[in-house]
């Protein structure tokens, strides 16, 4: 079990990372039911950020790659499905190109969240 590097005490926990023989990277992901990104988002019935969304992913691409690419942004980032406490989360990436690398999150079989998120590499001076 992997904390992300969201702020602490947001309650996000990464489960299962894998790499498959293509390159194809998958996690499971779950939040806790008293995580903050819950807290006034929204009263009576919490559901998850897409910030949140893609700040998963995020992590998920940088704890595989140790900070050897930088994330410049995201594009075509459709969210399908809502997020609540308590969802299990399943999180694919898989390289499109050197700069795109196409991303999923799946709930019960379902397609809450996917896009494109732009990468570049960062060069050995710039980790220093």
């Amino acid at each position: 079990m992997i904390r992300m590097n969201m702020p602490p005490d947001y309650g996000c926990v990464l489960e299962r990372l894998r790499v498959s023989s293509t390159g194809k990277l998958t996690a499971g992901a779950r939040f806790e039911a008293d995580s903050a990104w819950f807290d006034g988002h929204f009263p009576g019935r919490p559901i998850l950020p897409g910030i949140a969304q893609l700040g998963m992913v995020t992590d998920v691409l940088h704890h595989h790659t140790a900070g050897k690419l930088r994330v410049t942004g995201f594009k075509r980032v459709r969210f399908r499905r809502v997020i609540q406490p308590g969802d299990e989360l399943h999180i694919s990436l898989e390289m499109a190109t050197a700069q795109n690398i196409m991303f999923q999150i799946v709930v019960s079989a379902e397609v809450a969240c996917s896009g494109i998120i732009l990468v570049e590499p960062i060069n050995q001076c710039e980790r220093l």
